[in-house]
């Protein structure tokens, strides 16, 4: 960043000087030359430059919000994702804001999962974001032109309106609103001098903020605490810097510096106690092998600000617990009983009995499916994301009649058909799983009548680089990343590539996994790079 500042500040020189000779011009002379000054420099504007100057906007702008009043996205994303955050989801509040979806839904995550800060801004924001509410907010944060927001907005409406696909949308919004309508506002921000700003806190007897490592930082550092609640009876409500708020992110909370004095304001509420919980069901049943069954913990009052822990307390090779918020979801591991217990506070508890059964006989006969992908298209150019297991599900038309595979029971990020190319290059076709993105690994889990081990998958890749990670669903990979012999990682180099000559050709290749016997398997691509499946076959050999 204070590379970039010193670039543009000797690029100001020579026009600073020109100022100066003509001193006496009169004021547009002077405007022309300050927008000289912004938009001259040939730097490149960062994922980390971007943020920064994005940081301090408004939550909402007037043709965003118009726009979402409308034609708010309706499921899946950034509304998906505030639903789990427990936010308003109410398009005719504006909600959830577009500076929470650029900032929490899509670009904190995306930097966990590998992005990196110094990643071009004009590709991965102006270029691949597809979402028109938030392309409106970005263009009136960055100060492009009413008119031309405005004109972009009416394009993203009548997409809309016609039912146009939002990669259309977004590529006709492009040409109304320029890269170059973007810069100057951001150039202007960033070329500002490098200076030590303060951070302080809202005094409160309540609460202190401890684990500040110092009170002055420089733009674009990166700034972490604590929060101390010293009030027993009072609980967290919500943290604010500059009245915006930000989360916690289990460990700390933390926020990038802005161009200005921070102030951190912690807003606290009453605790609510639980005072009973029960969990049902309270006696469960499972076989080893089969998926997860579902522990809820009931609690009253509902809105206690208690949270819930839940603890295997005996039996603990015998099964595993995966939580989110009031329920346990239970993982059969080996034959045997356990007892969990869920506690919201020192006098407020439950258990449930777990009996792990084991698995039913097997028929250890060789055995074969064979699954065709079978989806349809129709007008569509670009593959459709799958929002249930049902409709995944329905996409494999069994070639053989052996009937190895019951259901899919966990995915995420896949597409029915597949796309890809550009230009003359460009494909799309049907009768394919695409199984992840180029942002964000998918995958699947089968659950078959009886064991396999040996699978053969039949497609393309999206590059060669592309990776799988394959094996039996009870891995301990798959729950806390330790290696162990029941999944392996597959390199899928010997397959084609899809392009538009192989895809149109129907040049598909196949390789073939030998894996440990089990009667359920979870398949994700590891290198996020899409795998694009026309057939897959089960055997048990």
């Amino acid at each position: 960043m204070k590379a970039k500042s010193i670039l543009l500040k000797l690029m100001l020189i020579p026009i600073m000087l020109l100022g100066l000779v003509g001193i006496t011009q009169n004021s547009t002379s002077s405007h022309i030359e300050k927008e000289i000054a912004y938009n001259a420099p040939e730097v490149d504007i960062t994922m980390r430059d971007i943020s920064n100057f994005l940081l301090p906007k408004k939550e909402h702008y007037p043709f965003s919000d118009e726009f979402i009043e409308k034609y708010q996205q309706k499921s899946g994303g950034y509304i998906d994702n505030a639903k789990k955050a427990g936010l308003i989801v109410d398009k005719r509040l504006h909600e959830p804001n577009q500076k929470w979806h650029f900032f929490e839904s899509w670009l904190y995550p995306t930097i966990e999962e590998g992005m990196s800060w110094e990643e071009s801004a004009q590709s991965r924001v102006y270029t691949k974001l597809l979402c028109p509410e938030l392309l409106l907010w970005i263009y009136e944060a960055c100060e492009v032109s009413p008119a031309k927001v405005r004109d972009a907005k009416l394009v993203a409406e009548a997409g809309k309106s016609a039912g146009t696909a939002v990669t259309s949308i977004a590529s006709q919004m492009r040409k109304v609103v320029s890269w170059n309508d973007l810069t100057p506002a951001i150039y202007r921000f960033m070329s500002e001098d490098d200076t030590l700003y303060k951070v302080s806190s809202v005094y409160s007897p309540e609460y202190r903020i401890i684990d500040l490592l110092r009170h002055e930082y420089y733009f674009n550092d990166t700034v972490t605490f604590n929060v101390e609640v010293l009030n027993k009876d009072k609980t967290i409500d919500k943290v604010l810097v500059n009245g915006n708020r930000i989360f916690f992110n289990g460990e700390s909370y933390s926020f990038m510096m802005p161009k200005s004095d921070a102030i951190i304001e912690v807003i606290l509420k009453d605790k609510i106690k639980a005072t009973s919980v029960t969990l049902t069901p309270s006696n469960l049943e499972l076989k080893v092998g089969e998926e997860s069954k579902i522990l809820t913990a009931l609690v009253e009052p509902s809105s206690t600000s208690d949270v819930p822990s839940f603890t295997v307390i005996e039996g603990k090779d015998n099964i595993t617990l995966d939580i989110e918020d009031n329920i346990a979801h239970v993982n059969p591991v080996k034959e045997g009983t356990a007892t969990v217990e869920v506690r919201y506070n020192e006098t407020v508890s439950a258990t449930a009995n777990i009996v792990v059964l084991p698995k039913d006989p097997i028929n250890n006969e060789n055995t074969s499916s064979k699954y065709n992908i079978k989806y349809d298209l129709g007008t569509r150019t670009t593959a459709k994301r799958l929002e249930t297991s049902e409709d995944i599900f329905n996409a494999f038309i069994e070639e053989t009649d052996n009937e190895l595979l019951t259901n899919i029971s966990d995915f995420d990020y896949i597409y029915g058909g597949g796309n890809g190319g550009s230009n003359e290059n460009k494909w799309y076709s049907g009768n394919m799983l695409k199984i992840g993105t180029t942002s964000y690994n998918g995958y699947l889990t089968f659950n078959f009548t009886q064991e396999i081990n040996k699978v053969i998958i039949q497609g393309y890749t999206h590059h060669s680089s592309c990776d799988i990670r394959i094996g039996d669903i009870t891995s301990s990979y798959w729950i806390n990343e330790e290696e162990d012999n029941l999944t392996k990682v597959v390199d899928l180099e010997s397959m084609n590539v899809a392009s538009l000559e192989t895809v149109g050709g129907n040049n598909t290749s196949s390789v073939e996994v030998n894996i440990e016997p089990t009667t359920s398997i979870k398949l994700s691509t590891i290198t996020k790079k899409p795998l694009y499946i026309t057939s897959i076959t089960f055997i048990y050999e």
